[in-house]
């Protein structure tokens, strides 16, 4: 059962790169990175399912705390704007115009 779980452990290495390097090709590095991030920790809890010792569960703990500081740093190094992208432009201010019915009833 070991060896099986090495091989699936394996293979969702490889299927993450793969996975990552689609991704990152089609939006970009930020969006690449923790999908890898997310099935290298997939495949650390696999072969920690077969290694119950403290190397594996040191392992799993090393690659949850690598993937939080790259997600947490891929975050902050975003553009501020970048949340506001689907906003149209000048509608993005706080302060409204007033319809042109209600400025006209303002007016007269």
């Amino acid at each position: 059962m070991n060896q099986v779980l090495d091989v699936v452990a394996t293979a969702v290495v490889g299927l993450g790169i793969f996975a990552a390097a689609g991704v990152g090709a089609r939006a970009g590095l930020r969006q690449g990175v923790p999908v890898l991030l997310d099935f290298l920790l997939a495949a650390g809890l696999l072969r920690l399912s077969t290694d119950l010792g403290w190397a594996g569960a040191g392992s799993v703990a090393l690659i949850v705390t690598i993937r939080h500081l790259v997600t947490f740093g891929l975050h902050v190094g975003g553009s501020a704007a970048e949340p506001f992208r689907h906003i149209p432009a000048g509608r993005a201010g706080r302060h409204r115009q007033p319809a042109p019915e209600r400025a006209q009833h303002l007016d007269g």
